[in-house]
């Protein structure tokens, strides 16, 4: 049960103090399960109250632009976490799919004139 409640308090966390999280956890297969659907936790309705986006991952094909997806939501707007699941026969499957070169995202710059004026309201309030 210890381990079910880590993701919930690392979610909690990173979405209260606005820092992205990526968490990737693994499922048994989906698509030749001989389990019922009932004894497999789901994760992801778990874990879609605390997470700004969760996914299971249904294709190796797919696992591209799903990481792709779950970096821009952890980040956009106010970060927090985002959650994918890589079941174990999607993570075996082979992908056509090429390798997505990384891109690099620039941080906004504050103008001379916000500056300028925030640190004003701090002069003023701090006398």
């Amino acid at each position: 049960m210890l381990d079910l409640v880590k993701p919930y308090r690392g979610a909690a966390n990173a979405n209260l103090g606005a820092m992205p999280m990526i968490m990737i956890t693994g499922q048994r297969r989906i698509k030749t399960s001989k389990q019922g659907q009932l004894q497999i936790v789901d994760v992801v309705d778990m874990l879609q109250p605390l997470t700004k986006f969760t996914k299971q991952i249904d294709s190796g094909d797919r696992v591209p632009s799903n990481i792709r997806q779950a970096f821009r939501r952890a980040q956009e707007k106010r970060p927090g976490a985002a959650h994918l699941e890589l079941p174990e026969d999607i993570a075996r499957e082979d992908s056509k799919v090429p390798l997505i070169e990384p891109g690099y995202a620039r941080r906004p710059v504050a103008e001379d004139r916000a500056i300028g004026r925030a640190s004003e309201l701090i002069w003023i309030y701090k006398l």
